[in-house]
């Protein structure tokens, strides 16, 4: 292993040009066609090309660092550095990792110890990166980011790591007999603290949490299996589109999973119950994908030098750029959501500044009452498309809504003050029929604190349609849960918009879950979200 500056100085840093003439920005929708991208931040030309041109880069914009192939950019978590390596079958770049420090224009190599590269990944402090092999070469390397050195290597690793959210650890699936295992390793000195047998699976990616993983379980399975690393027990199984699933890749918060197929579609779908989320076709196939680090938006790398950008909630297409000549072998934002590395087979590796280029569509800053209702109902909706609608509506309002849906959860978890069931008891004779339904769903689950009022309605309401709607609720008896099918559903979504809104009000909510909703998959979701809430950023 090795470490040596490389031509420091000669990176150039372009000052991104996003502006169209009169001051337009780029935007781009499923409705407006293709953009031509402008100038990049950065270009990083790691090769000589086969006729001797260069679509982007000036000459002095040139990192010769011998590679016939970029197959994976990597931003670290402060943004200053950006990891690149080749492709597995590129014998220039089989043990090399360059790490090219944006602000300094200047890049150092590590040789791995591994003899072909997998993957790679930061420590979410930036402490560490960690390489791992391939199939056929089963190892583990950390890189020590403050020393500059390699400072671990350990066996029994294939496929891309996954630092844990302490930064200390690092989850491994590595082969083990008949079957497979996910083991958990101290990276600074590789020593295995857990290890858990999972099925055999012939592709597969752990989830950032460290405690899923989506995998097939052989050649051309187009079925993706969401496991629970720690007790191998399958939650979900998801079927997307046709042939074998060729990028897995979950959300930074675990929380959203996306899958590229064989047949040119994206399939997203929401992790806590397994339901699609959207499912997009494409012309060509996608090589690259990667999440926002807010989750908003999804950038695509295709086998035709497209990039293309896709908002999470809506499937709105927000940006096409032909970014390269060659395939677009990976995709990955800055840790601010302004800038997206792409990686080429055609020997470039390019930054680019997009804060202009994507213009939100949706520019409300805050929800009416009428749409606070309905972005209420379709957090409980059974289609985790409608339901991630919302919950983009719910990002792209402010502060405001995040308030008002706290408020709300919490209201439905409290028992009631007496003046609400009085108000859900005057409900039943509304003359709108969908206001009758509501109040009457809501009062099944809280018929036993209404029981007097009903029962006095029964006998005393001049309206036989209330005294039979007073008379159903009674006799609904232990039927309905306090808490439906839909409400846990809600909860889940709630829990999942508020992990990145922090907060007492946030924390106050996930314990009031925790200790309230008696479903044991919710209280793991809510302790979970509790600890991302109360660790340190």
């Amino acid at each position: 292993m090795s470490r040596r500056t490389l031509l420091a100085g000669v990176v150039t840093a372009w000052v991104a040009d996003l502006g169209l003439p009169g001051g337009t920005l780029l935007r781009t929708t499923a409705e407006e066609g293709t953009s031509e991208a402008k100038k990049p931040d950065l270009v990083l030309k790691v090769g000589k090309r086969p006729n001797g041109q260069d679509d982007h880069a000036e000459p002095n914009s040139r990192v010769d660092v011998v590679l016939d192939s970029v197959r994976e950019v990597l931003f670290s978590p402060d943004g200053k550095t950006l990891a690149v390596r080749g492709e597995p079958g590129d014998p220039a770049a089989l043990r090399t990792i360059h790490l090219v420090d944006l602000a300094r224009r200047s890049a150092i190599e590590w040789n791995v110890g591994t003899t072909s590269l997998a993957g790679m990944c930061f420590s979410p402090d930036g402490r560490w990166l960690a390489a791992s092999g391939s199939e056929t070469d089963r190892g583990i390397d950390v890189w020590s980011m403050a020393a500059g050195k390699s400072v671990a290597s350990f066996a029994g690793g294939i496929g891309r790591p996954v630092f844990l959210e302490d930064s200390a650890t690092l989850a491994i699936r590595a082969p083990a007999g008949a079957g497979d295992v996910v083991r958990w390793n101290r990276a600074e000195t590789g020593e295995e603290s857990r290890r858990f047998p999972t099925p055999v699976a012939y592709a597969a990616e752990l989830a950032p949490s460290g405690e899923l993983m989506a995998a097939t379980s052989r050649f051309n399975d187009a079925t993706l299996r969401l496991i629970d690393v720690a007790t191998g027990r399958e939650r979900h199984r998801l079927r997307g589109g046709e042939g074998q699933p060729g990028i897995i890749r979950f959300a930074p918060d675990s929380r959203t999973l996306a899958a590229a197929y064989l047949d040119g579609s994206i399939v997203l779908w929401e992790v806590a119950t397994g339901e699609t989320v959207l499912t997009r076709p494409s012309s060509t196939r996608i090589l690259a994908a990667t999440f926002s680090p807010d989750e908003i938006y999804l950038a695509l790398g295709e086998k035709d030098g497209t990039l293309r950008v896709l908002e999470v909630g809506t499937g709105r297409e927000m940006l096409r750029w032909k970014a390269h000549s060659g395939a677009v072998s990976s995709v990955a934002f800055s840790p601010d959501g302004r800038q997206l590395a792409t990686g080429s087979l055609d020997r470039t590796a390019i930054v680019w500044g997009i804060s202009g280029a994507i213009v939100p569509a949706d520019g409300a800053t805050a929800l009416t009452e009428l749409l606070r209702q309905q972005t209420w109902d379709e957090l409980a909706a059974g289609s985790a498309g409608v339901a991630y609608g919302a919950m983009h509506r719910v990002r792209r309002t402010a502060d405001s809504s995040f308030a008002w849906l706290l408020e709300r959860t919490r209201r439905q978890i409290m028992p009631p003050e007496r003046g609400r069931i009085e108000v859900l008891i005057r409900e039943l004779d509304h003359p709108d029929s969908a206001i009758r339904h509501r109040a009457t769903e809501e009062l099944k689950k809280l018929r036993e604190l209404a029981r007097p009022s009903l029962t006095a309605l029964v006998r005393q309401s001049p309206s036989a349609e209330v005294r039979s709607r007073a008379r159903r609720i009674l006799q609904w008896g232990d039927r309905t849960p306090r808490y439906l099918d839909s409400d846990i559903r809600r909860f889940h979504r709630v829990l999942h918009l508020i992990e990145s809104h922090r907060g007492a009000e946030s924390i106050a909510l996930c314990e009031l879950i925790a200790r309230e909703v008696p479903n044991d998959e919710l209280r793991r979701n809510a302790t979970r979200t509790l600890m991302t809430l109360k660790r340190p950023r």
